[in-house]
Formats: structure tokens, C-alpha cells, sequence
């Protein structure tokens, strides 16, 4: 999987280009003059990110932020025990 990443100065976002659905987002925010640019490497390409220095990014920031991480709880009346 590979990531792009695109800036307006204050926002940042990770798309995944492998995602049409991310994709088509991606491209929506670069052709419609909306503010964002692209973080691009030295020979002027997209840089590619890899999901773990994504994820690595995103902890930090949540850190950084001092916000908690939510956890997904669910109810004791729609679990059901696995029985293998």
C-alpha cells in the first residue's frame, strides 16, 4: 500500500492511492483548487508513505494532542462468547 500526503498549511491528510475510494478524494482535492498540495520527494513525485510510518505519524499527533484514544466497546447484550 502506498500513501500521499497532502497539506493546506494547518490540515494534513494521509490517502491510501491503493483505495478507489481514497484515491478519488485525493484527486478531488488536488484538481478542484481547494488550498492542498502535495508533499512531494526531491525529484518532485508524490512522496510515498508506508501504513506503518502512517500510523506512527497519526500516534504521535494524538499524543502530541493529549487527547485519548477511543476504544471500541461493545454492549454484553450484542457479544456472543466464540466457541471454538
Amino acid at each position: 500500500m502506498k500513501y500521499v500526503k497532502v497539506t493546506d498549511g494547518a490540515v494534513t491528510r494521509f490517502f491510501d492511492l491503493d483505495h478507489p475510494v481514497s484515491r478519488k478524494n485525493y484527486k478531488e482535492l488536488i484538481n478542484n483548487n481547494t488550498g492542498y498540495s502535495v508533499v512531494v520527494d526531491e525529484a518532485g513525485h508524490p512522496k510515498e508513505f508506508t501504513e506503518s510510518s502512517v500510523k506512527e505519524t497519526l500516534d504521535k499527533a494524538r499524543e502530541a494532542s493529549g487527547k485519548k484514544q477511543t476504544k471500541n466497546v461493545i454492549a454484553p447484550n450484542r457479544s456472543v462468547a466464540d466457541e471454538e
